[in-house]
């Protein structure tokens, strides 16, 4: 891992393209003024950031994880993880999904284990598709979550606000599947007024954040 400035695909105003048009070149006067008009400032390698979630990313950081699958995991890369999250004093970790291999109480035990010792009191653990249970299938009906539960919480959509941070979780896995998350009709309206809902200060100045597991 490593830290970068949050950058902003393109360049922006630097062509303008009009349709049945060739590009046409904007003064540099102008793409200046533009950059300045949107807050934005170019590091050494020319790539263009947000002077102001530059501000916010030094001062509150976000962990995010997926896919640990333990089971068939590293412990060095996990070791080193951890370290990671100590030495960058992590304000809040994020988890979204497949936490196991075959979603056996021995893997969640391990996984609750990484997790807790990231040193991370706020955290957002989503499950995965691989966390619903493949050998003990009998529990896919009315228990598909419970070894999950009994270690992250049985809140399989958590919302939280962690500093300049709005997290929404959005819940992929289906019971009667083992694979290919999916979203219906229903957590796309949920998810698009949970977002328009957020605080105003989380809509100019910060981070809201959909997570989900695929």
């Amino acid at each position: 891992m490593r830290q970068e400035l949050p950058a902003v695909a393109g360049n922006a105003g630097a062509m303008l393209r009009h349709e049945g048009h060739g590009a046409a070149t904007v003064p540099p006067s102008l793409t200046v003024e533009a950059h300045k008009e949107l807050g934005l400032g170019s590091n050494e390698a020319g790539v263009l950031y947000s002077a102001q979630a530059s501000a916010i990313a030094t001062t509150h950081k976000l962990m995010h994880l997926s896919d640990l699958h333990f089971g068939a995991h590293d412990p060095l890369v996990c070791a080193a993880v951890q370290r990671l999250a100590h030495r960058l004093r992590v304000d809040v970790v994020v988890v979204s999904g497949d936490l196991t291999q075959r979603a056996t109480r021995q893997q969640f035990a391990l996984a609750h284990a990484f997790v807790c010792g990231l040193g991370v009191d706020e955290r957002v653990v989503l499950a995965g598709n691989l966390d619903l249970p493949l050998f003990a299938w009998w529990l896919r009906w009315g228990r598909a979550y419970q070894r999950f539960a009994s270690l992250f919480g049985a809140q399989l959509e958590p919302q939280r606000q962690v500093g300049p941070f709005w997290i929404v979780g959005v819940n992929t896995t289906r019971p009667w599947r083992h694979e290919r998350g999916t979203l219906s009709a229903a957590q796309v309206t949920r998810v698009a007024e949970d977002l328009r809902s957020a605080p105003a200060l989380w809509c100019s100045s910060a981070s809201a954040i959909c997570l989900s597991s695929y």
